[in-house]
């Protein structure tokens, strides 16, 4: 036999638990470096797309015997 519980928590007891908060900067700060990241990333992304792009040129071209002078 085998039995579940479902366990709850009351809103009295949220309100008991201490969260800290970091300061409006530090919180300024991290969510401008994650702002940074992300367009890293996107950079990233987009130089990979690039990247491919050439590649592919330059191997067709290298098939066809353009790429001999």
């Amino acid at each position: 036999i085998t039995r579940t519980a479902k366990k709850t928590i009351t809103a009295r007891a949220i309100k008991k638990i201490n969260l800290p908060i970091p300061p409006i900067e530090i919180q300024n700060k991290f969510a401008q470096c994650i702002f940074t990241l992300d367009n890293c990333i996107i950079k990233t992304k987009e130089n990979i797309a690039n990247d491919t792009i050439l590649f592919n040129a330059v191997l067709q071209k290298s098939f066809t015997g353009e790429l001999v002078s």
